[in-house]
């Protein structure tokens, strides 16, 4: 699938978000990881740039979705920590869709981000004051990420027609594509892909 090639595994390969990329790259050069939000658009890279973060330093790291994931499993992976000789370094967790945590789920992570043997992940679309406990918010730093630029947006049509030269655009469907995904990459992508189909079909 489209989606898999264009997935970014290095920050130079995230398009737009460089003020956040600079901290974040700070921080992974320090090896001093820290606990953060990112809050933005569908589709400005939330996820793809959570799970580089996550994945750069040499800790243990998780992956749990606000919509489908459990707390107990991370109550669990916590408890197993503490209890296993193999587990006394800190734990990353990245909880995609953070927002859709209860108020109650969200205040089980207050006392292990406090004490620093969890550094937490979140990303949301909603705004994190609205959506979070403001004990949970005051313990997080929070990015405020953009819609994608123009400029973001003709660099994956780019990077798209590079994995597959054969795959034209004039400059007017290049254009009429950027105005229909809105600055949503995620959004781009998709339409790029199911362009690509339709191609092949009148092939």
């Amino acid at each position: 699938m489209l989606t898999e090639k264009l997935r970014p595994h290095h920050f130079k390969e995230i398009f737009g978000q460089k003020p956040l990329i600079d901290v974040l790259e700070k921080s992974i050069e320090a090896a001093c990881p820290f606990s953060f939000l990112l809050w933005g658009p569908p589709g400005s890279g939330k996820t793809s740039i959570a799970n580089i973060y996550i994945r750069s330093f040499d800790l243990p790291y998780f992956i749990f979705s606000g919509a489908k994931g459990s707390v107990l499993d991370i109550k669990k992976l916590i408890d197993d920590r503490a209890n296993s000789p193999l587990f006394h370094k800190k734990i990353i967790i990245f909880i995609d869709e953070i927002h859709r945590l209860t108020k109650n789920q969200q205040d089980f992570f207050l006392p292990h981000v406090e004490s620093g043997e969890l550094i937490l992940v979140g990303a949301t679309t909603e705004n994190p004051s609205f959506c979070l406990n403001s004990a949970v918010i005051s313990r997080l730093r929070i990015f405020a990420l953009e819609s994608l630029s123009e400029d973001s947006s003709f660099s994956i049509i780019e990077k798209c027609k590079q994995i597959h030269p054969t795959f034209d655009l004039t400059k007017e469907q290049e254009n009429e594509l950027i105005t229909i995904s809105q600055g949503d990459g995620r959004q781009l992508i998709l339409l790029l892909e199911n362009l690509m189909v339709f191609n092949s079909k009148l092939v």
